[in-house]
């Protein structure tokens, strides 16, 4: 109970309250594609093992990508991500490529999948532990989040296997 309390103080991060509007059309295009359930916050008290995560913005400056929410998960757990600098590494396997076989056409695919995260749904009986406060209302997420735990290894393996069967063809 004290946990809830200090999260249900806290609330948010800065880039998802100072952003309002931003966010309430990020949640509108989740509820829209049934990646979330608005509660009315007077349900609060009778859902068990509700566990409140601070929600933030990520992109909210890019001109490429729409901003996209975030949940704030312990990192103790994380397994490890490769992505993080891999369009250098990308960029340095398609010059070896084309080194090495000069005179071939090389292919090359986009991981980038549209919604990737929340094509997994989460077990129901773990509902209730991806609850976070957004416009006046409380959200629930009924698939991963863009930072749980577990979210970026699933399809971080996909893509190292893509590579190396590129690699193998």
């Amino acid at each position: 109970m004290i946990f809830f309390l200090k999260y249900y103080r806290y609330g948010n991060h800065r880039s998802a309250d100072d952003n309002p509007k931003i966010l309430k059309n990020v949640l509108v295009k989740h509820s829209k594609r049934g990646n979330t359930i608005l509660l009315d916050p007077r349900l609060l008290p009778f859902i068990p093992h509700l566990h409140l995560t601070a929600q933030g913005l990520v992109d909210l400056m890019n001109k490429w990508k729409l901003p996209r929410p975030i949940f704030d998960r312990n990192k103790s757990t994380e397994g490890k991500v490769s992505f993080p600098g891999s369009f250098i590494r990308f960029c340095v396997w398609l010059w070896n490529m084309r080194i090495t076989y000069p005179n071939l056409r090389i292919f090359i695919g986009d991981d980038d999948m549209t919604n990737a995260v929340c094509l997994v749904n989460q077990n129901p009986d773990a509902v209730s532990l991806h609850v976070f406060r957004g416009c006046g209302r409380f959200d629930v997420y009924t698939h991963q989040t863009f930072g749980d735990c577990y979210s970026p290894d699933n399809f971080d393996i996909i893509s190292q296997a893509r590579k190396q069967r590129a690699k193998y063809l």
